[in-house]
């Protein structure tokens, strides 16, 4: 007959810390994620934009919208 683990508590509460952890690190990436995305997403409305109204914009605001979408890119 086997002896029951005296340490099986303290080791199922640092699984749990663990995955506790794990879960937080995943949900603070996946909010980096977001954030990086709606970057993106104003940096190439910007550039599309600039595209749609080519007629009326000038190619200074077409660069400030490509090297804004650079940064945002390199935001990662």
């Amino acid at each position: 007959m086997s002896q029951p683990d005296p340490f099986a508590f303290f080791n199922d509460a640092v699984k749990a810390a663990n995955a506790q952890n794990e879960l937080l690190a995943a949900q603070a990436r996946i909010k980096q994620l977001e954030q990086y995305l709606e970057g993106m997403r104003e940096a190439g409305d910007a550039i599309w934009y600039c595209v749609r109204h080519a007629h009326t914009t000038g190619p200074s605001e077409l660069i400030e919208a490509v090297e804004r979408w650079q940064v945002a890119r390199n935001n990662a």
